[in-house]
């Protein structure tokens, strides 16, 4: 037979394009292809036989063999039976590469549910991303499977230019597990993560993750002690590269249209954050950072910051904010709009207040509202970003912080104090003072010009 038409199961591909032989011998009929297509696989060797024809329950024995792009393997595989295997981990799949598939197959023909599946699939060279876990390339392995259940044991791979191990199993209750392991360099993570600050990591480390994935449903968790890896980002995302500070990320994905992630680091930082896939394009709608305390998700859109700390060096952040590489989302798409933040001290503009209590909420025009509470200051602040900034403060007490203790070791605070820019000021205070003398009432308006100050009014 020329182009022939095999359809040879409901709910599975037709082989299209075929030539094949006939043979009918006695009571069985048996079909040998040489040639046609499933979907863009290539037939190479497929075998239909039906050893009896007089059966009233009669059965289809058939083993075939295809190559083709990995992406039509996953065309076949999702318009066919094999899908409920996958409990929807294949729904959404991206890959490229190639394919070698291997199938075994016995199909009552009366009653096609109770078909017996084995098979096992080969990719070489190949990638793989979806919703439900990062992007795999460089991937070489074999995955075996039948009709309930799927088995792959060290897969080669990439994954963010690290090299890669993982197995996949099914349990009882046909939930998917991936296991995998491997090795991350900041190169990888520098360049998939360009607007995240990676530029201040360095080194490399180990880490071990597990997937478990049921009817687009999936738990994903990442475990690392980042010892390798290290961090010049400030206190408290500090760290050398012999240091332990133990990481922890558990993505939730529920459904198809939203996923929970929950970030813990060291004993100390910890992040929640709701993420919406929309139009295959996903975005961070809400969510918390927090410093000594659990993490909850906002009720509100947007990333709020709560907890207490030892130390807080503005400086040293504002520096990191104003690197060209920094968008002003940090590359999440969610906007910081909250702050409920203590700390022992806060080191800004080269000034340090002790005992500090900050709440701050971010207004329609992308400008601050704060109430701050510290040994030298308490009140009403307003920032304004425009510019070098503008502060507005009307507060009921005002003593002149003392400036932040220097490093001498430290160039690099030393060159940035030299060249801070200062916000341009506006205050009002019910009682000022300045080395240890009460000087009462105090309106001052005043800003920056050519490195020297600007006084408009000063009124003691």
């Amino acid at each position: 037979m020329k182009n022939g038409i095999l359809d040879y199961g409901v709910g599975w591909p037709k082989i299209e394009d075929m030539d094949l032989d006939m043979l009918f011998e006695g009571k069985s009929m048996e079909l040998n292809a040489k040639a046609g297509h499933m979907f863009g696989n290539l037939i190479t060797k497929t075998k239909a036989i039906i050893p009896d024809l007089t059966n009233p329950d009669p059965m289809l024995n058939l083993t075939g063999e295809t190559q083709g792009l990995v992406s039509e393997g996953i065309k076949f595989i999702n318009s066919s039976p094999l899908n409920k295997i996958m409990r929807g981990f294949t729904d959404d799949l991206r890959t490229t590469g190639n394919g070698k598939l291997a199938l075994e197959m016995h199909m009552p023909l009366e009653h096609t549910d109770d078909t017996k599946i084995k098979g096992s699939y080969i990719v070489s060279n190949g990638s793989m991303a979806s919703d439900s876990i990062p992007e795999l390339s460089k991937l070489n392995g074999k995955i075996d499977f039948t009709e309930t259940a799927l088995n792959a044991q060290n897969i080669n791979t990439w994954l963010y230019a690290g090299p890669a191990i993982f197995s996949v199993t099914t349990n009882p209750d046909h939930t998917i597990r991936i296991s995998a392991r491997g090795h991350l360099a900041d190169a990888g993570l520098k360049q998939a993560f360009p607007d995240l600050y990676t530029q201040y990591l360095s080194g490399s480390s180990d880490w071990y993750c597990t997937i478990s994935i049921l009817d687009k449903q999936s738990d994903m968790i990442i475990r690392s002690d980042l010892v390798g890896m290290a961090s010049t980002l400030p206190s408290p995302l500090k760290k050398s590269a012999s240091e332990s500070m133990t990481l922890v990320i558990n993505r939730k994905k529920n459904g198809s249209d939203q996923e929970i992630t929950k970030v813990n680091l060291g004993n100390m930082i910890g992040a929640k954050y709701l993420t919406l896939h929309q139009n295959k394009q996903s975005k961070i709608d809400r969510g918390e950072i927090t410093f000594n305390t659990n993490p909850e998700l906002p009720a509100q859109a947007g990333l709020a910051l709560r907890g207490n700390l030892e130390t807080i060096d503005y400086d040293d952040w504002l520096e990191v904010a104003s690197k060209p590489s920094s968008s002003t989302d940090g590359g999440t798409g969610v906007v910081l709009n909250k702050i409920d933040l203590s700390a022992n001290t806060l080191d800004a503009f080269n000034r340090r207040l002790n005992t500090v209590k900050i709440n701050a909420k971010a207004n329609n025009n992308n400008d601050w509202d704060l109430v701050i509470q510290s040994q030298e200051i308490s009140g009403n602040i307003q920032w304004q970003h425009a510019n070098n900034g503008k502060v507005i403060a009307q507060l009921k007490n005002l003593t002149m912080p003392l400036p932040k203790p220097s490093n001498p070791n430290d160039v690099e605070n030393t060159t940035k104090n030299a060249t801070t820019n200062y916000p341009e000021l506006d205050i009002t205070a019910d009682n000022f003072e300045i080395n240890q003398k009460k000087l009462g009432h105090l309106e001052l308006q005043a800003k920056e010009q050519n490195d020297n100050w600007s006084i408009q009014k000063l009124k003691l």
